[in-house]
């Protein structure tokens, strides 16, 4: 990875990298009514490791910190800070997406309908999901 950060300073000091990134923008595709370009498109692959990337190394350090707080629940602790990974990383693409100039409109309607089915095979887990989680909190009753 750092030799293409050189690699880019290098261009960039020669005074190629502003050409090179002209001659990108020129070659262009059509995809859905919308024009885009091979530059657009390596920016959008670029901000969306990045965010990535930072989603990623934030949720991370939160889990660390999590994990690491006192209470009696390591297991609960642990599902928070994975869904609090997934929802960084969710927030991290739209933004992405956004930066990127796609319409998130479009992806709202795709995206209920996706939700709407990952949430169906959710629900149909929720009771083992639940009483794993709280098991701990859990005693047999007694007979009597």
């Amino acid at each position: 990875m750092s030799w293409f950060s050189w690699l880019l300073v290098v261009l960039w000091v020669t005074g190629l990298l502003p050409l090179i990134l002209l001659e990108l923008d020129k070659i262009t595709r059509t995809l859905g009514g919308n024009t885009v370009s091979v530059r657009s498109s390596l920016e959008a692959i670029v901000t969306a490791v990045a965010v990535k990337m930072l989603a990623l190394w934030v949720s991370a350090g939160l889990k660390a910190k999590l994990v690491q707080a006192e209470g009696d629940n390591l297991l609960l602790r642990k599902m928070a800070a994975n869904v609090l990974r997934a929802a960084l990383v969710l927030l991290g693409l739209i933004f992405a997406l956004s930066a990127a100039g796609i319409n998130l409109t479009a992806l709202g309607v795709m995206g209920g309908v996706g939700s709407g089915l990952g949430l169906q095979k959710l629900a149909a887990n929720w009771r083992p999901i639940t009483s794993v989680a709280l098991s701990s909190w859990l005693s047999p009753a007694c007979s009597a």
